[in-house]
């Protein structure tokens, strides 16, 4: 499907670079996403091990690594 850009009120169609543009734009976008729900179920997983008091040394690092 077509992209459109709004010029002045007016709908102007992109152009094949734009289009390729636009889709890496998207797909970075994406991986960032991606990336940081990947960081914030890590944080999530450290921190319930520290309530727990199962968390190791290394693992520590890891969550002060992630949360700095």
């Amino acid at each position: 499907m077509p992209r459109f850009a709004n010029i002045n009120g007016i709908d102007v169609q992109f152009t094949p670079e734009e289009e390729i543009k636009r889709d890496e734009e998207e797909r970075l976008e994406d991986s960032k996403t991606i990336a940081a729900k990947e960081k914030a179920d890590q944080i999530a997983e450290l921190e319930a091990k520290l309530a727990d008091d199962s968390l190791t040394f290394n693992e520590m690092k890891d969550l002060m690594r992630l949360k700095g």
